[in-house]
């Protein structure tokens, strides 16, 4: 019934989406084990939101002031 499709290069910015989502994470280093997840904000308690961005100071701006986690290099 439902099918996982990935759009070419460029298409989501192209649209104006600026983040990816990834299920649900109950602690960041869980939210971590996506390789694509540079990001991940705390949404309540043990819940936590995976996802990426091509545009980190949008990601930091817009969540200034909450539990934003950045992937550690």
């Amino acid at each position: 019934i439902a099918h996982d499709r990935t759009p070419p290069a460029g298409y989501l910015e192209q649209r104006g989406v600026n983040f990816t989502l990834f299920p649900a994470a109950a602690d960041v280093n869980e939210a971590f084990q996506y390789p694509d997840a540079e990001y991940a904000l705390q949404v309540g308690p043990g819940l936590w939101m995976p996802f990426n961005s091509p545009d980190g100071q949008w990601v930091r701006d817009r969540f200034s002031g909450q539990d934003l986690r950045i992937r550690p290099r």
